[in-house]
């Protein structure tokens, strides 16, 4: 599903790069941890992963397309047709209700649509992903913005799962809850991207979850930007 070959990355103005990575792959229907510190690079790697950034060097293959061909209108149709987003701080729209939040990527993608109401109706298909991440009742009317933490989370999950894309990136997801939480919303997503045969890409400082995935990946480990600047670090505070 994934496939990067050696890709460079620095940010205009800047003399380093900030990803040097040789290789680095998710196979179809895999859960992968994908773990580092920060400054590591993560929120640079994701970037480019959801086609917003490009690198300077190297090739991104998502499910077989390489998306460092792709510009503008086509590049983002591919985005929103293949790639399912929950971002660390949610990104719902406050005014609307979990519904209405969970549907909008339908409203940009022909193939997610077609997918979510192959079986029942689109709006039918919300609910039903809301009611199986523990969101039931008169809640999935209410505004977004009214509910708790853990309950905007599970919205956002919702909102990257329908229309089964083939990819799911998850940025610091679980962050914000307790650890008891953390579980179980872990598993109804595993549950969910079962059901679809969707790749997790799970990206995550808490490595007591990384037991629960099929690979972990260290960041820090496969990108040699980060390695090369450490090595500097440490043979400047040598030579002090």
């Amino acid at each position: 599903m994934i496939d990067i070959r050696d890709v460079r990355f620095a940010w205009p103005g800047s003399a380093r790069d900030v990803l040097d990575i040789d290789s680095f792959s998710v196979g179809s229907g895999e859960r992968v941890f994908l773990q580092g510190p920060s400054g590591s690079g993560k929120t640079t790697l994701l970037s480019l992963l959801g086609a917003v950034i490009s690198p300077d060097h190297g090739t991104i293959h998502v499910n077989g397309v390489d998306i460092t061909t792709l510009r503008g209108a086509v590049r983002d149709k591919f985005r929103v047709d293949e790639m399912g987003f929950i971002f660390q701080m949610f990104n719902l729209i406050p005014y609307l209700s979990p519904i209405q939040n969970v549907l909008l990527p339908c409203q940009f993608s022909a193939d997610r649509n077609k997918a979510a109401s192959s079986k029942r109706s689109i709006t039918d298909e919300a609910i039903r992903l809301l009611s199986h991440l523990g969101l039931e009742g008169d809640i999935v009317r209410q505004r977004a913005s009214e509910l708790s933490v853990g309950q905007q989370q599970r919205v956002a999950a919702a909102r990257a799962l329908i229309g089964s894309p083939g990819l799911i990136i998850a940025d610091e997801p679980t962050s914000a809850l307790d650890a008891d939480a953390r579980v179980i919303f872990l598993q109804l997503l595993f549950e969910e991207c079962k059901r679809t045969g969707a790749s997790l890409l799970f990206v995550s400082h808490d490595q007591s979850l990384a037991h629960q995935f099929d690979h972990t990946v260290n960041l820090s480990v496969i990108n040699r930007a980060g390695r090369a600047q450490d090595s500097s670090v440490v043979q400047a505070g040598g030579s002090a």
